[in-house]
């Protein structure tokens, strides 16, 4: 119900604004952006599933010719990276709106890393990339699960784009000088100092494509950072190009 008014009431604030003059704020853009990528979730995610249950009939897969099947196996894939683009949108948006509110709880830090490991999985296998975690057992942290691990994903995601195949992915988690550190690092195509200067800046960056031709939304740092901001943490950056890129979190 509260969606629906706020949708109303967004809705008429779009109708009276003047776009060529600077009365459209950025936080009503921002709303905008934010009810439409809401509301073509749905729609995404029920054609994604229909895609998957015909992946996986297999007297239909049968009759089906190799071009075709290529085809509907592509369509899931572009649905899913969509999907994943649309979800950005709508986390920056809000993000950027301070529409969110942390609920923190207490989790290991193994049971983290299990978890963005498992989801990064696949895309790794694809590029044959091997991958190395270095995580203690009893250490624990206290976060927004929900967002921290959105956080973590962005981060491996990045390296997964940037790492070129048979190469190396690393996640660690060490304590240093009394603070706990999160390291996601490659051995990757890395950045120039200009990049590293500006992917923090709260500006969305052109995307650049990976290095199998991997497409982005150029939100995916800057998702990360208002993260890590809103939970009063610290993010670094290290990278050399054509040596690999490490980033830091520091809680």
């Amino acid at each position: 119900m509260f969606f629906f008014f706020f949708k109303q009431k967004t809705a008429y604030e779009i109708k009276e604004c003047d776009w060529s003059s600077d009365v459209c704020s950025s936080d009503l853009k921002d709303k905008f952006v934010s009810i439409v990528s809401h509301d073509l979730r749905s729609p995404i995610s029920s054609v994604v599933s229909i895609a998957e249950m015909l992946l996986t009939d297999n007297q239909l897969l049968l009759n089906m010719s190799d071009f075709n099947r290529e085809m509907l196996q592509s369509m899931k894939e572009e649905l899913h990276r969509l999907l994943e683009y649309n979800d950005r949108l709508y986390h920056w948006s809000n993000l950027e709106l301070g529409n969110f509110k942390l609920e923190t709880e207490k989790i290991s830090v193994k049971k983290l890393i299990d978890n963005v490991s498992k989801i990064a999985r696949h895309k790794m296998e694809a590029k044959n990339i091997r991958y190395e975690a270095s995580v203690p057992e009893d250490f624990e942290v206290e976060v927004d699960v929900s967002l921290f691990l959105q956080a973590l994903n962005n981060l491996i995601g990045n390296a997964i784009k940037f790492t070129p195949e048979n190469g190396l992915i690393k996640t660690s988690v060490r304590r240093e000088n009394g603070k706990i550190q999160f390291l996601v690092s490659d051995n990757g195509i890395g950045m120039s100092e200009k990049t590293q200067k500006s992917i923090f800046t709260g500006v969305p960056n052109d995307s650049t494509l990976g290095t199998s031709g991997e497409k982005g939304s150029g939100l995916g740092l800057d998702i990360v950072k208002k993260i890590v901001d809103a939970h009063g943490f610290s993010i670094e950056v290290y990278s050399e190009e054509k040596k690999g890129t490490t980033f830091i979190i520091s809680l």
